[in-house]
């Protein structure tokens, strides 16, 4: 019986911790990869190596969806799971804000794309290359629509580097987001940015329900994501983006709630929605511990 292995199911082992996003870790000896999709294991970062006895060893750990593992069925596709968020204050209009001196002629990488609204706005600008990796294959149809190239792994594109990278509402999803903040670090070309927008834990709709009641409950999406392995207050953030070699933290942002997400439509198209929202930006800068919903970096190359 293989390690891990319950007496008489024929089901992948269960953790005995039930937080909603972990890392398994096992090895495919005697199997092969269709033993992963037997058990509706998806979103995974996986590298394989031949090993000499001729069987298959996983060399990275494996990151799986909670509901994925809590119900063996399938997580929904990012393009169809997120949604874009163009107000003022959100992640999404301070990445396009960065790009704001055009991306004409620029060669740019967008990891973890979701809906691939990055692509779709910046295709009309007609960079060199517009480039996406998205780990779940089933949302690669979508995203053809408005990248020129989509892959699978870093690993395909091995040996290329581009003059932006977007990595955004990524590295909370990744068991070593230090490693592959640095491998993407050693793809961005000399003068290169790269853009990083990662949940900030210490925000005030965390803060309080711990503070009064001692939990906190994991959601579909948001800042308690049950995908979400990693979590980032300020401080954390900040030390993660200064680590780079020959690179530098040039902005340190926040965002705000994406409440147009939740209110009813007429109250987000309302105008008090809409004089509120330079307020609450506001706000949240001058307190980004407390009311920044996402802590945003642009990190600059020095070389």
């Amino acid at each position: 019986m293989r390690p891990g292995a319950i007496k008489g199911l024929d089901k992948p082992p269960l953790p005995a911790v039930s937080p909603r996003g972990i890392i398994l870790r096992w090895s495919m000896e005697h199997r092969d990869e269709s033993y992963a999709q037997k058990f509706d294991v998806r979103r995974t970062c996986v590298g394989l190596r031949r090993t000499a006895s001729s069987t298959y060893e996983r060399t990275t750990e494996t990151c799986i969806m909670a509901s994925a593992l809590r119900n063996h069925t399938d997580v929904t596709p990012p393009h169809l799971r997120y949604s874009f968020k163009p107000p003022l204050g959100s992640s999404h209009h301070w990445a396009l804000s960065q790009l704001s001196q055009g991306a004409r002629h620029k060669r740019i990488l967008d990891v973890g794309p979701g809906i691939g609204w990055l692509g779709e706005s910046l295709k009309t600008q007609q960079p060199d290359s517009l480039v996406t990796v998205e780990i779940d294959r089933r949302a690669h149809d979508h995203l053809r629509n408005h990248y020129q190239e989509v892959y699978t792994d870093l690993e395909e594109l091995q040996g290329r580097t581009f003059d932006v990278i977007a990595a955004l509402d990524l590295l909370e999803h990744l068991p070593n987001p230090a490693e592959y903040l640095a491998k993407l670090r050693s793809m961005l070309a000399p003068g290169g940015v790269i853009l990083v927008s990662v949940p900030n834990i210490a925000h005030w709709s965390v803060r309080i329900p711990l503070f009064l009641w001692g939990s906190f409950r994991y959601s579909e999406i948001g800042i308690l994501d049950h995908s979400h392995l990693r979590f980032f207050c300020r401080s954390s953030f900040r030390e993660l983006c200064r680590s780079l070699p020959d690179a530098r933290l040039a902005q340190l942002s926040v965002s705000i709630e994406p409440a147009e997400l939740v209110l009813p439509l007429w109250v987000s198209k309302s105008f008090f929605f809409r004089w509120s929202l330079p307020i609450r930006y506001w706000l949240a800068q001058r307190m980004p511990g407390l009311l920044g919903y996402q802590h945003l970096a642009r990190i600059e190359s020095t070389i």
